[in-house]
């Protein structure tokens, strides 16, 4: 099954690990200013009303770079959760366990390379990471392995719009069609699998959100 990536230029692992340890002191003022916190902070109520917050529950943010998604989580469980966060970029991960105080572990590397145990998490989170790779379905498999039977997908992907053209010039990312995530997220093994777009400002336009239950 093939799905069609729009502005596909992927950035070497090396380069873009050295693009996202430069920016990662101003990292979260830029999310701040395009309002991705609160496009976030949405999802993860969108999220835990599908599948509601219970105590203790395990959660693995991938590719976390401030700690965003793991904050807008954290205010949607339980405060016994444990959080583990992962990145491939060590500054990413520095500025992110500043941000999340309730962060437990860290694992540095790119999806499929970080030694992160398989059917560990209740819930996996995983914003903007998949469009730069060359491979989506087998980040989302990996994904998929990660989470317990039963456990949820908090995923955002990038989507065609001429703002995420303007972003690709400088992080190489590919874009993504809500269908093909979708049909992804399906491919992959996803069940209850639904489409979040953001609500306005910037992440209305360049990207989307997407819960998914591993069965």
């Amino acid at each position: 099954m093939r799905h069609f990536a729009f502005y596909r230029r992927i950035t070497g692992t090396d380069r873009l690990q050295r693009a996202y340890d430069a920016a990662a002191d101003r990292w979260q003022d830029g999310l701040n200013a395009l309002g991705y916190p609160a496009a976030y902070n949405a999802l993860a109520r969108c999220a835990t009303t599908e599948l509601p917050a219970s105590s203790g529950e395990a959660i693995l943010d991938v590719g976390t770079g401030s700690g965003a998604m793991a904050l807008a989580m954290q205010k949607s469980v339980f405060c016994d959760s444990q959080i583990d966060l992962m990145d491939l970029s060590a500054e990413m991960l520095r500025a992110a366990r500043q941000a999340v105080p309730r962060a437990r572990t860290s694992y540095l590397g790119p999806i499929g390379g970080a030694d992160i145990p398989a059917n560990a998490y209740d819930r996996v989170l995983c914003g903007h990471v998949i469009e730069h790779g060359p491979d989506p379905l087998a980040q989302i498999e990996w994904l998929f392995d990660r989470l317990r039977p039963g456990g949820q997908l908090i995923l955002a992907v990038s989507r065609p719009h001429w703002c995420t053209a303007i972003l690709r010039l400088r992080w190489g990312n590919a874009a993504y069609r809500p269908d093909a995530v979708s049909g992804l997220l399906s491919q992959a093994g996803f069940t209850n699998v639904n489409t979040h777009p953001h609500a306005k400002g910037p992440p209305a336009r360049t990207s989307c959100g997407y819960t998914a239950r591993r069965p």
